[in-house]
């Protein structure tokens, strides 16, 4: 009778230091082997078994694996046959009806309203400029024909026209800016609840291959940049558009040779923010693209927060959480460096209109010093020092808009996200059930998705009532 088979007892603490050689070199395990074991590798050696193969089953982690899984762009759950979808990214222009759906949920009358108002608040201003140079040429050229009661008169009359205009202006200045916050709350509302009404909705398809840090973005992120940043710009960008037309037309009618030299410089702006919209357009959806793995990963992270611990993997998810945000900070400096960028141009191209704008108010008020009063010229050349700044403005919130459509953009796709008809679907039961907890299935199968094979197939079950039932997974 053969005695009892001996099994070597290796310890994988030992056996992970063990490195395999170059071909042809055989390392000897007896230094890591106490006697009893070495006596058992010296059997198995009579045997002819080789101690490599005893080697190979002993696994251990390595970076590189960590380093794969990080890289992975989509998780799949072999198992349950799940796979995570990749986030949606627009190229090119923002779409019109991106535009059209944030009008919309403005509320059209509320949009035509906040227009109206802001026209006649920007024409009253340029009024009561108007109306203080009158003041001021009528005071210097009668400062010697009228008496003083006659002077006093006057005075009187264009300073009450003047607080008139004011008060009119400041009146048309809050209604205007309380339409506009208005119109911009109303849209939030109305862009947040369509989004969560049809999220609500959404199949369980949706939520197996989405994660769960893209939800969070939309609701978070997303909704916070339309909330905060998008009404007001877009307030911002209709005033200086306003201001710099405005400006624009009082140099063109006081000193019309202006204009040969704003038609080129104008145009070289539409270049430098044509070139600055498209750059700073794909940032900003790269911005919001490298931000969803943050969230996804770090509420991963706190699900299996309990797992990570028990196998000392504190450091790995540490290190992929901040590759995530190294590249989303990335996406984030070269967006700011764009800004920076375009107000050095657009300083550049401002000097120069000024310039300009100077040299043919001086031009014309040498060469027709009867048909333009001072008092315009010194308007036009008020107007003329703003409106640098007015056009730095305009490109600059004209970005940011079309910057701030991009997370409108993003939270449309879920707001349009295919939906199940729950109420209609479906077979109608009776109001009264269920009476009793009766349940049966007859050749019911399951699956995940519809391309896929189902989970289970013809499923028959018959589960009376009152009956107690417990689930096993095998």
């Amino acid at each position: 009778m053969p005695g009892p088979r001996i099994e070597p007892r290796i310890r994988s603490t030992e056996v992970r230091h063990l490195t395999p050689g170059p071909p042809g070199h055989h390392q000897d395990i007896n230094h890591y082997l106490s006697p009893v074991e070495q006596s058992t590798s010296a059997a198995m050696e009579s045997v002819k078994t080789p101690v490599k193969r005893l080697l190979s089953t002993t696994s251990a982690s390595s970076d590189d694996a960590y380093e794969e899984d990080d890289c992975c762009d989509e998780a799949t759950d072999a198992g349950e046959g799940r796979t995570m979808s990749e986030e949606e990214r627009e190229y090119g222009k923002i779409p019109k009806r991106i535009y059209l759906d944030y009008l919309r949920a403005c509320g059209v009358v509320a949009g035509v309203s906040y227009l109206l108002s802001a026209v006649l608040w920007q024409g009253l201003r340029v009024y009561t400029d108007y109306w203080l140079s009158q003041w001021t040429h009528h005071s210097n050229a009668t400062a010697v024909d009228h008496h003083e009661h006659q002077r006093q008169d006057e005075t009187v009359f264009y300073f009450g026209v003047y607080a008139s205009l004011s008060a009119a202006s400041i009146i048309l200045s809050l209604l205007s800016n309380g339409i506009g916050q208005y119109a911009g709350a109303q849209a939030r509302r109305t862009l947040h609840d369509n989004m969560l009404h049809n999220l609500l909705k959404c199949p369980m398809k949706f939520f197996e291959s989405t994660p769960v840090g893209r939800i969070i973005n939309r609701f978070s992120m997303d909704t916070g940049l339309i909330d905060k940043k998008l009404a007001t710009s877009i307030q911002r960008l209709l005033q200086f558009l306003l201001l710099c037309f405005s400006a624009i037309l009082v140099n063109a009618v006081v000193t019309p040779w202006f204009l040969l030299a704003a038609v080129p410089i104008c145009a070289t702006y539409y270049v430098v923010q044509h070139f600055y919209r498209y750059s700073s357009r794909e940032l900003q959806r790269l911005d919001s693209i490298t931000r969803s793995p943050i969230f996804s990963h770090f509420s991963e992270t706190l699900g299996g927060l309990t797992t990570i611990r028990a196998f000392s993997h504190q450091q790995r998810f540490t290190d992929m959480l901040l590759r995530k945000m190294d590249t989303h900070a990335n996406a984030f400096l070269i967006m700011n460096t764009a800004n920076r960028w375009l107000g050095i141009a657009l300083d550049y191209l401002g000097g120069v209109i000024v310039l300009m704008a100077i040299v043919a108010s001086l031009v014309t008020a040498t060469l027709l010093p009867g048909q333009v009063p001072p008092a315009l010229v010194g308007l036009a050349v008020n107007y003329t020092l703003l409106v640098p700044i007015y056009l730095n403005w305009v490109v600059k919130f004209l970005a940011d808009v079309e910057m701030y459509m991009n997370d409108v953009e993003r939270v449309q796709q879920y707001a349009t996200t295919p939906t199940e008809d729950y109420r209609t679907q479906g077979v109608s039961v009776p109001h009264s059930w269920p009476e009793k907890g009766d349940i049966v299935f007859e050749n019911v199968s399951l699956r995940y998705d519809s391309k896929r094979e189902p989970v289970v197939t013809n499923l028959n079950l018959h589960i009376p009532p009152g009956q107690k039932v417990r689930e096993s997974r095998g």
